[in-house]
């Protein structure tokens, strides 16, 4: 008997190892080819290995699984994937599309493994540790490229990309300044753990909480060379709504902000001093110029604009939403400017505008060919992109699922974090102070997400069903409220 137990111990504590390692290489790993033996890749061979361990804790907790809303949604979900599938095949939608939506949802079959295996405080708080210490490896690996790129020259610069695009995590872009921007998909996570570290912070002492504060500042920095306006919004949505949360700890908040940017100066520094200017901040600074909003000017202006232009020019940098070199994400400008003012760069992100402008025309259209059930997954705008996707993703949903889909969808994703948010606003007196901070800042970081998903997909991948399973943990810091 006591062996048996023993075992059990031994492979629970086994599964949760595999567990964490998957959510690692979710962080890092971006669309999980980074590691590959063939067709055969790190992640499918550790979701595997989770899927297997866990898979008789599933089956002895089958009851209490039936009974989780968690799951029954996450079911009645699935249910509608497969109907939306055969809808796709009788629409005569791509078969690789088909493949492409059906499997960036897979990483839900681990939902029921995940919640028996990691919803204990101690698992929910290992899990927090493992994406923020492996966000920062992420974070050092976005400064080292940034800083590489001026020595390396030229040859630096094409190794580092065709690397990054080989690998579908990302890829480089020549901003107007001369820097490139250093985009990688996983950098989502960074707007993540920056959030998560708040909770570390809180939990250590003295001097140990230097390292975390300085990790803080570099993760900053990080987030800032992405240039990648979806990810700022999230993460001030974020931090917006943690301060709110914690309003009565604000000074202590303001304080790690205050520290976290004069580490980020520092790098700033080091930055101006390698390239002999401060572009990275006067890029920053037209990034978020209102000029780069979407209107009708758009296609007068491209038209102006006549066909001058290299084709080069208009790929460089990887999607943010597929993993495929597109166009439509290289670094907007002013799209105020004549075609004699206009460099290479300036049309070709006049002609990234205009395709955002068609791509939310197209949706429309197509969506209301079919409304309730969809035009069934694989479902593309043909006539304008050549991926199967679009940046915006729950009009995507809406589009190959239907109006049905889309509920199932947002029932499934924003269920958990909701009732989460809830919990931490009433349940003051239920949990201590380190459980409620805790929760706070997966509610936060998952909601900050949730923004940026807006315009470009991250909750629909591996990466965002994996934030999602951590952030639905986080509901047992509630004493036995989990299920209900």
């Amino acid at each position: 008997m006591k062996t048996t137990f023993s075992i059990k111990k031994n492979i629970c504590g086994l599964a949760e190892v595999f567990l964490l390692l998957y959510v690692a290489e979710n962080v890092i790993g971006s669309s999980g080819h980074l590691v590959s033996f063939g067709s055969v890749s790190l992640r499918m061979l550790l979701f595997a290995a989770c899927f297997l361990l866990t898979s008789y804790f599933v089956f002895v907790r089958r009851r209490d699984l039936l009974k989780d809303q968690r799951i029954v949604l996450t079911v009645l979900f699935a249910i509608w994937l497969v109907f939306c599938t055969l809808l796709g095949i009788k629409f005569k939608n791509q078969t690789n599309f088909i493949w492409s939506d059906l499997s960036s949802f897979l990483g839900l079959a681990l939902f029921p493994g995940f919640i028996v295996i990691s919803e204990s405080q101690r698992g929910i708080k290992k899990l927090i540790e493992v994406v923020f210490w492996a966000a920062l490896v992420l974070s050092v690996v976005t400064i080292g490229i940034h800083l590489c790129i001026p020595i390396g020259g030229e040859k630096a610069i094409c190794s580092i990309n065709t690397f990054l695009n080989s690998k579908s995590l990302g890829g480089l872009a020549l901003l107007n300044s001369g820097m490139h921007r250093v985009y990688m998909r996983s950098q989502i996570f960074i707007q993540v753990a920056i959030i998560y570290g708040v909770w570390l912070i809180y939990n250590r002492n003295g001097k140990s909480r230097i390292p975390v504060l300085i990790c803080e500042g570099i993760m900053l920095f990080a987030l800032l060379l992405t240039y990648t306006r979806g990810f700022w919004l999230g993460f001030l949505v974020s931090s917006i709504l943690l301060l709110l949360l914690e309003f009565k700890n604000w000074n202590k908040l303001l304080a790690i902000a205050g520290i976290a940017l004069c580490v980020m100066g520092v790098f700033v520094g080091i930055s101006t001093w390698v390239y002999n200017s401060p572009c990275v901040l006067t890029e920053a600074v037209s990034r978020i110029s209102p000029d780069l909003l979407v209107n009708h000017e758009v296609n007068n202006n491209v038209e102006n604009a006549g066909t001058i232009g290299n084709e080069e020019s208009t790929d460089l940098i990887t999607d943010e939403a597929t993993g495929n070199t597109n166009k439509e994400n290289l670094p907007e400008v002013s799209i105020n400017q004549s075609a004699e003012e206009m460099t290479m760069t300036d049309i070709a992100n006049l002609s990234a505008l205009e395709i955002r402008s068609k791509t939310l025309e197209g949706l429309k259209e197509r969506i209301s060919d079919h409304p309730i059930i969809g035009n069934g997954l694989g479902s593309n705008l043909t006539e304008i992109r050549e991926d199967g996707r679009t940046e915006y993703m729950y009009l995507d949903i809406l589009l190959k699922t239907g109006i049905i889909g889309l509920i199932l969808f947002l029932l499934v994703f924003f269920r958990s974090p909701i009732m989460l948010l809830i919990k931490c606003l009433k349940g003051k007196n239920e949990i201590s102070e380190d459980d409620k901070l805790c929760a706070e800042v997966l509610v936060s970081s998952y909601i900050g997400v949730a923004v940026t998903s807006i315009f470009n997909p991250f909750l629909n991948n591996p990466m965002g069903i994996t934030l999602l399973m951590i952030t639905s943990t986080g509901l047992i810091l509630f004493k036995g409220s989990a299920t209900k």
